[in-house]
């Protein structure tokens, strides 16, 4: 008699509601990092004028403040991340397939990380 070979378990497809949202985020973190990219030339244009500028002077403070926009830019792209975690933990918990959250999860987080980059460039040029 032949034994029944095991069939692997297949997790239940992620729910729709929760792909929806994830591209509903997905959009949301692309535009605005579409914002931030448009925003970053004038922070450039502010520090690179603040460079070898003393920390009491106008052009530093207002590199700082041109700085702390950007930061403040990056606010939407944030919650889309935040949100996108969410979802995957969830599906993760609920035995849901969450691989297409994750990867979608991951592209966000790279937008994050290369905004992440471009502010600590610009804080470090700052530096004395």
């Amino acid at each position: 008699m032949a034994t029944p070979t095991a069939q692997p378990y297949q997790p239940p497809a992620t729910s729709a509601a929760a792909l929806t949202q994830s591209e509903q985020l997905v959009a949301q973190a692309q535009a605005a990092h579409s914002d931030f990219l448009k925003t970053a030339p004038q922070t450039r244009n502010a520090v690179a004028a603040a460079q070898g500028a003393a920390r009491d002077s106008d052009r530093w403070a207002n590199a700082q403040v041109a700085i702390a926009d950007l930061e403040g830019s990056r606010a939407q792209l944030m919650i889309a991340l935040a949100d996108l975690d969410r979802l995957t933990v969830n599906a993760s918990v609920a035995g849901e397939q969450f691989a297409e959250l994750a990867a979608k999860r991951d592209q966000i987080a790279q937008l994050s990380d290369t905004q992440s980059a471009l502010i600590s460039a610009m804080l470090q040029s700052l530096a004395p």
